[in-house]
């Protein structure tokens, strides 16, 4: 709410409650604005890259009173290396520069090195300059979280209930010996 009145004194137009934005439309429409249009612009910093973060007065090794220190952060952008201090600290960057692997266990799955090149990480736009790319195929979507479930919703209804369109999830957060990942090395072996 404090948001939305700060993007209202700035003209900002609310949009559609009911419609759900995709990730660049978030971005384009929401944060963007309220980064530059708002008095938050003099306390946002953009086009910068955490390295770091500790606590103020705390190496590894000491611990007590740790919880009540403020975080220091240390980070680059175009000037060289910076810090400040913050008194909370979230972490809200998701994996887009980082993704998880594809396999279990926080491993890489296996071929997944050698296959790079025709993996999307990160969350495709599927409605704007992704779309023909994928249009008409059948698309694989791992993963677990909300840019998987998003992707999904994007890419359209289910594999088999539209024909020549289709996706499915493949949730990589199993442990071996259950569901999807028991099920495909049974398929695998040639068993049902």
């Amino acid at each position: 709410m404090a948001a939305a009145r700060l993007l209202a004194k700035a003209g900002w137009n609310s949009p559609d409650p009911v419609i759900y934005p995709t990730g660049s439309e978030l971005i384009e429409r929401y944060l963007e604005p309220l980064a530059t249009r708002t008095p938050l612009k003099d306390h946002i910093r953009t086009n910068n890259r955490v390295t770091d973060i500790s606590r103020v007065g705390f190496d590894r090794l000491k611990t007590r009173g740790r919880e009540a220190a403020p975080f220091e952060l240390r980070y680059q952008n175009g000037r060289g290396p910076e810090s400040l201090t913050a008194d909370a600290v979230i972490d809200a960057s998701g994996t887009w520069f980082s993704p998880n692997p594809a396999g279990v266990n926080g491993l890489r799955a296996i071929g997944e090195t050698d296959m790079a090149s025709n993996i999307a990480y990160g969350m495709p736009d599927m409605l704007g300059r992704d779309r023909a790319h994928y249009s008409g195929k059948t698309v694989a979507v791992l993963g677990s979280g909300h840019s998987a479930i998003g992707t999904l919703i994007e890419l359209g209804p289910p594999q088999g209930t539209v024909p020549g369109h289709g996706s499915d999830l493949a949730a990589a957060r199993q442990r071996p010996g259950q569901g999807l990942w028991r099920r495909r090395q049974r398929q695998a072996r040639g068993a049902r």
